[in-house]
């Protein structure tokens, strides 16, 4: 089996719950992926994203091996390993190519990764109804508004560009110092940029004579 590091996405620690494999009934740890006595694959198992993908559960992430164990990962669960297999299998292995996805697709982009660490340190976005925009984003909006031609939307949009750029950064500044408020505050910004950069595309387009 081409395996990622196969010590670290499967934890074998006294503390773990054990689970009984599906084929064999034998004792295996919540994180196997395989049994290690029958060798048939497991189902898919509740756990982190992090765990799923073998990484260490952290904000800031080796990008380099987020991609490997994904696609190592995927080398593993592909379809045509299971072609022998039974229904049972083929369908677990399905499970596991989605649930891995589903993983790198969180983790791979900074805001979504953000927002699942929140969810993962019980520190949610709260809805505030009296929350402002910011200065910074209440002159954008003005700029959209006023933007009658392809030039000053360009201009528009490279300066949101430039501030989303930004925000990330902040954002994964103050999650790691735990400062849950302002990484909300943060990703409420980030969202309203995602939303006018949005717009901003759509109004250039509706400016933009089609090729005949």
């Amino acid at each position: 089996m081409d395996n990622v590091d196969i010590d670290k996405v499967i934890d074998l620690s006294s503390n773990q719950q054990d689970f009984l494999c599906w084929s064999c009934h034998q004792h295996l740890s919540q994180r196997a992926m395989f049994c290690n006595h029958c060798g048939c694959i497991q189902p898919v198992r509740d756990i982190d994203h992090f765990q799923r993908l073998g990484l260490e559960k952290k904000v800031d992430l080796d990008l380099q091996q987020l991609e490997k164990n994904h696609a190592s990962l995927q080398r593993t669960f592909n379809a045509e390993r299971f072609m022998i297999r039974s229904q049972q299998e083929k369908t677990y292995a399905a499970k596991h190519r989605e649930a891995v996805q589903m993983a790198f697709d969180n983790l791979r982009d900074p805001v979504s990764r953000s927002r699942y660490w929140l969810m993962l340190n019980k520190a949610e976005a709260k809805e505030n109804a009296t929350q402002q925009n910011s200065a910074i984003i209440s002159e954008l909006h003005g700029m959209y508004e006023g933007a009658s031609d392809t030039v000053a939307l360009d201009r528009l949009a490279q300066r949101t560009g430039q501030e989303i750029e930004m925000g990330i950064i902040r954002l994964l500044s103050v999650l790691r110092t735990q400062d849950w408020n302002s990484a909300n505050k943060v990703l409420s910004e980030l969202d309203e940029l995602e939303t006018l950069i949005t717009a901003v595309r759509e109004k250039r387009q509706s400016l933009t004579p089609h090729a005949k």
